[in-house]
């Protein structure tokens, strides 16, 4: 379509762009006379394109002298994401304006699950169908470690390290137990590195911690600083210290546990009261090491280690339970349900 330009009734300038972004994009412009020779000195140029879908898009432009529309318009399937709507006007001073509203999809993995942890803003998929993402696992070594300072005879590891940030410096740590000679059956140093690989933060030896035991770290007293929970040889649990000084030490769970010498303990608010809980096969402890409940079947291993722990399998608003390879137990110990079948190592996963 073609405008011809009409006087203006006064000597103002005036100038007008309209868009609508829709299938079919309408775009209206005047331009008034604002020159004492009766011509325009000044020239108006305007585009507004809209996007609709993945296949519909209008495109409109305004000049001066002319106005000219174009749609374009194709089917398809309507998408998700949003459309972007922009629009930039330039007049002979040189000021230009531009706005664009919208927004577009992005490649963040969503979470997967049902109750994202409080404060997450991101993307949710209830039903769990995240596509796992497959490829070669090509590791290389940053550093290691074969000599220590205090006890350099203990030098042999058999446990599987964990890594917490124990003396708060922002920088995880790696926690382990190592051994001396074919002696992962006595007891051994409990040891803590910086993630750095060289700085020797704990070595804590004549404690009676497992050279082969398990550990598991937590704040369990609430004070910002992380609490250490090892096995000892006559089946209790002993609590450091970030700094390496005893916090506690367990009756002894003889009874409870299978194999302690190849045991692990974890550690989980089972309540949810703010206070964790130390569990150590079928035995639960309070977080001062007092006995709260323990269970009456499984220990979590059929044979050596108990390997235990914490999941809200029943969904039951973050209550916890403790889950062993034969039977589910609540925070006390009582069991939810037993299955009669011989223990084992469990595990836990939503498969539907």
């Amino acid at each position: 379509m073609t405008h011809t330009k009409q006087p203006s009734p006064t000597p103002a300038r005036r100038r007008t762009l309209c868009a609508s972004a829709a299938l079919v994009l309408a775009v209206a412009a005047c331009n008034g006379d604002d020159a004492a020779s009766g011509s325009d000195s000044a020239t108006s140029t305007a585009t507004a394109t809209a996007t609709l879908s993945g296949t519909d898009s209008a495109t409109a432009s305004a000049s001066g002298a002319s106005d000219s529309a174009t749609t374009t318009a194709s089917s398809g399937t309507e998408s998700d994401s949003a459309g972007v709507t922009s629009a930039t006007t330039t007049d002979g001073t040189g000021a230009s304006a531009s706005e664009t509203v919208g927004s577009t999809t992005s490649d963040e993995i969503p979470y997967c699950g049902d109750d994202p942890p409080k404060g997450y803003m991101g993307a949710v998929n209830q039903d769990c169908e995240n596509e796992p993402a497959v490829g070669m696992f090509d590791p290389v070594v940053e550093w290691q470690k074969t000599a220590w300072d205090v006890a350099p005879g203990y030098n042999q590891v058999m446990m599987a390290p964990i890594v917490a940030d124990v003396n708060g410096d922002a920088l995880p740590d790696i926690l382990y137990v190592t051994y001396a000679g074919g002696g992962y059956l006595s007891p051994g140093v409990l040891r803590v590195i910086s993630g750095d690989g060289q700085t020797e933060l704990l070595s804590i030896a004549d404690k009676g911690v497992l050279g082969s035991s398990g550990l598991a770290a937590a704040d369990i007293d609430d004070d910002g600083m992380l609490e250490i929970a090892a096995v000892t040889g006559t089946a209790e649990v002993t609590v450091f210290e970030h700094d390496g000084t005893v916090k506690w030490t367990s009756p002894s769970l003889v009874g409870h546990v299978v194999y302690p010498a190849m045991a692990a303990p974890a550690i989980a608010d089972l309540d949810g009261d703010g206070s964790p809980e130390v569990i150590l096969g079928r035995a639960i402890l309070n977080n001062d090491g007092t006995l709260r409940g323990a269970g009456m079947y499984g220990t979590g291993a059929p044979t050596y280690g108990s390997a235990s722990f914490a999941a809200d399998v029943l969904n039951d608003d973050g209550i916890q339970e403790v889950v062993v390879g034969n039977a589910l137990y609540d925070p006390d110990g009582n069991a939810y349900w037993y299955n009669q079948m011989p223990d084992g190592y469990p595990a836990v996963a939503d498969f539907d």
